[in-house]
């Protein structure tokens, strides 16, 4: 099935989009849409464990299935002063 996924911030930057689509299983949880887009964008992996994700308009947890059409959102750490 077709997830779309939106990137933001440096996520953005290190891809050269601001979506993207991803084809995973019809089982598939929100962990395995964040892996099949790391695994088309390698350098997001540097980023593994402080990627703010959500599903739709909600922060979401890796194990939360999707759907087909669903919308996820990859946000990179912040940092500020």
């Amino acid at each position: 099935m077709r997830v779309s996924v939106k990137l933001f911030a440096e996520f953005r930057r290190l891809t050269g989009l601001d979506r993207c689509d991803v084809e995973v299983p019809p089982s598939a949880t929100v962990g395995d849409v964040v892996e099949a887009v790391r695994a088309r964008f390698p350098a997001l992996r540097n980023y593994d464990k402080h990627t703010l994700v959500a599903k739709g308009v909600e922060f979401a947890e890796a194990q939360e299935t999707v759907s087909e059409g669903d919308e996820i959102s990859l946000m990179p750490p912040v940092m500020g002063g």
